[in-house]
């Protein structure tokens, strides 16, 4: 790591240089001013920058951040502030990022001991940025007593970190100390659930200020029902796990706890009872791994009900699996009574009145997907007023919304944007896949889903959806060798009945999609899929194959289906009317005015009387057709995806982390002063090496001299 050192003094420079040589680092480099520090950062790497909040020439190091932060490939750069003085910039520079804050002396001895200081904390902390900065700022606001700021700095850690012991005893304490005694007793009653090392301080913080060792009483407890949760699966190999958590389960008011040993017997039994509130389940199981047999739960009961993982070990590789499976909550084993009572308190408050950013994000997912307007307002809201929050984490919001809205083009967009940002690249390049499925660009759509299937290896959603681009390419071979692993991984699940019906029609094979459309409780994505293709080979002129697959679908449709009969014979006899073979039209047509949609009958009347007088006055008959999709001429280039993703094992991915105490931390110490100095930009314009095949926010090298 290259470490740039600001000062006007020659001395301070070299005393800096030698005290970072001595604590590790190699490459130095001393400037006197904030402006030939940017100038060295144009085109070349730096991690770290130590500086004075003003330098000699007035720029601020303000300004050096707010540079930071409009520019994506700086995002890794921390900057540390020598403080000779208490200045009233310091929580500002909090605010926009800087990592921590040193008492500069011109002595080695009274140097090197700061510096030490921070790597020990960067140890400590395990390299989480955020909780190193929160630990300066932290000090600095107890020399000045400005608890008001205490309280913001602990509420947004709290955001970050939601049931973080010290974190809520931090709040509890400034709270009490502000007076307010009733907030800061219910977090002293939640440290005290959770219990641990921390009962001593929440003694000593009760002593202090309610004359007594123990706190005052809590509310009483409320039950599962007044939060609408009554029954609850948990599987678990080990009868004292079971037992335990469902004893704890009916002191918490559940009315009906089922408890299963064998994840296959519990899947038998899933079959008749589908009726659950809650699911806790062992991550290690017999029969069949924990997270297929989770995958198989939620391909059946959706991501809406909240699941709580029990876990001895989870291996870092498995992670992410967690958060696919909608995972609010871990349980460690073994199991404490208190902690599990503690948790599941948790998840059902949660539930109700969401406030940690995972949940939150589910629920605002699945209002996404049930196109509930009000709710996506209120939960988009309270979402993107999150201080953890990144824009990455923003635009694959908007892109999910946009493509639960049918609005792929703007799905697309928000994808690829929130990629160049950093953001999750299993979740754009899902989105971004499936948006061009939409776009019926299946090439470009391959390779994004290929990406997410080789990240997701057990989610059924990605297969089938990368088994459908194969079958819309003409590609048997490769939709066979898809579908195979995701009938392996759940043949019973809803898409994989849905993507081999699909397969069936396609191929002409109507016996056997008969026998799977009779599997289904909706036949919506199946003759969706079918329409679109029937109208994209009308439109380029196959109007033999278009309406031979409208006759395929009609006799692979399950008996007393007549509603979807005549739909389907409505959009047949508009592809025969664009052939321009009428008669056949109109036959198509008055099977469609059986329909008992009052809409579908006037459609299809109306279309006949254009028939008919188009035959009668020998007049040719044109319809017209849905104008293509486009925003603005909009065609991504796809070299540019492609571009993206031979960076992408290369890239490590921007964590929260390394945006310090951006969001989280907000002040109006000092403000007037920062405004002023921030109406003043300082110019930077990266140049050569630094930026050149940037992605996600780090420096990468030239895939080009790569290759």
């Amino acid at each position: 790591m290259r470490c740039l050192a600001i000062s006007a003094s020659s001395s301070q420079r070299q005393l800096l240089s030698s005290v970072l040589k001595e604590i590790g680092f190699s490459n130095v480099v001393v400037v006197s001013d904030i402006k030939t520090c940017l100038e060295m950062m144009e085109a070349e790497e730096v991690g770290w920058i130590i500086g004075p909040l003003q330098d000699a020439s007035n720029a601020s190091i303000l300004q050096l951040l707010d540079v930071i932060n409009q520019q994506p490939v700086l995002r890794h750069v921390k900057v540390s502030i020598l403080r000779d003085q208490d200045h009233e910039l310091l929580p500002k520079a909090f605010a926009m990022g800087a990592l921590s804050c040193h008492r500069f002396a011109m002595t080695r001895e009274a140097c090197l001991p700061e510096f030490k200081k921070l790597l020990e904390r960067l140890t400590a902390h395990e390299h989480d940025f955020i909780k190193v900065a929160a630990s300066y700022l932290q000090e600095y606001l107890h020399e000045r007593r400005e608890f008001g700021d205490l309280r913001t700095l602990y509420t947004g850690l709290l955001q970050v970190y939601p049931g973080n012991a010290d974190s809520m005893l931090a709040l509890a304490h400034t709270l009490l100390v502000m007076g307010e005694l009733e907030t800061g007793k219910v977090l002293l009653h939640q440290v005290k659930i959770t219990g641990g090392d921390k009962l001593d301080r929440v003694r000593e913080l009760s002593r202090e200020f309610f004359e007594s060792e123990e706190v005052p009483d809590e509310p009483d407890v409320v039950l599962a029902e007044h939060f609408g949760f009554r029954s609850c699966l948990v599987v678990d190999p080990t009868p004292e796990s079971l037992n335990l958590m469902k004893q704890t389960l009916l002191n918490l008011g559940f009315g009906e706890v089922y408890c299963h040993r064998d994840p296959l017997s519990a899947l038998k039994w899933l079959r008749q009872n589908k009726k659950l509130d809650l699911l806790i389940c062992e991550w290690k199981l017999p029969n069949l791994p924990g997270p297929v047999f989770l995958y198989k739960l939620r391909n059946r009961l959706g991501l809406n009900i909240p699941l709580l993982v029990i876990n001895e070990s989870i291996e870092e590789r498995e992670v992410p699996l967690l958060s696919e499976l909608g995972a609010s909550r871990l349980l460690q084993k073994p199991i404490d009574d208190k902690r599990l009572n503690a948790d599941i308190i948790w998840t059902l408050q949660q539930h109700t009145n969401p406030t940690d950013p995972f949940v939150i994000k589910q629920k605002l997912l699945l209002a996404s997907k049930r196109h509930d307007v009000a709710e996506i307002k209120k939960l988009k809201q309270l979402y993107f007023d999150l201080p953890a929050l990144l824009e990455a984490d923003k635009l694959l919001m908007e892109a999910q919304i946009a493509f639960d809205s049918g609005c792929f083009l703007h799905a697309k967009k928000h994808a690829l944007d929130a990629m160049r940002l950093g953001g999750s690249s299993r979740e754009a390049m899902e989105i971004l896949g499936k948006s061009l499925m939409k776009l019926r660009d299946f090439d470009a759509a391959v390779r994004c889903l290929s990406n997410v299937s080789f990240i997701s290896p057990m989610n059924v959603s990605h297969l089938c959806n990368l088994a459908e681009c194969h079958l819309e390419q003409g590609n048997d071979q490769a939709y066979d060798q898809v579908m195979s692993k995701a009938q392996d991984l759940d043949e019973d699940a809803a898409q994989v009945i849905e993507t081999a019906a699909k397969g069936a029609i396609k191929r002409g094979h109507t016996e056997t999609a008969k026998k799977l459309l009779s599997r289904l409780k909706s036949f919506k994505e199946v003759l969706a899929f079918m329409n679109n293709r029937a109208v994209s080979l009308i439109r380029v002129g196959n109007f033999e194959e278009g309406v031979e697959l409208y006759k395929r679908t009609l006799e692979s449709l399950p008996e007393n289906q007549q509603e979807m009969r005549a739909l389907i014979h409505y959009n047949l006899g508009l592809g025969l009317t664009r052939a321009n073979r009428l008669e056949d039209a109109l036959k198509a047509l008055s099977e469609a005015e059986r329909s008992q949609n009052q809409q579908r009958i006037i459609k299809a009347k109306s279309l006949k009387t254009r028939i008919v007088a188009a035959v009668n006055s020998g007049e040719t008959l044109v319809l017209k057709s849905d104008p293509p999709i486009s925003e603005q001429a909009e065609q991504e280039k796809m070299d540019q995806m492609r571009q993206m993703e031979a960076s992408l094992a290369a890239a490590e991915k921007i964590t929260r982390s390394d945006y310090c105490l951006i969001n989280i931390y907000r002040t109006t110490l000092g403000e007037d002063r920062a405004q002023e100095l921030l109406a003043k930009k300082l110019n930077f314009s990266p140049r050569g090496k630094l930026v050149k095949d940037y992605h996600r926010g780090l420096v990468l090298q030239d895939t080009k001299e790569a290759g």
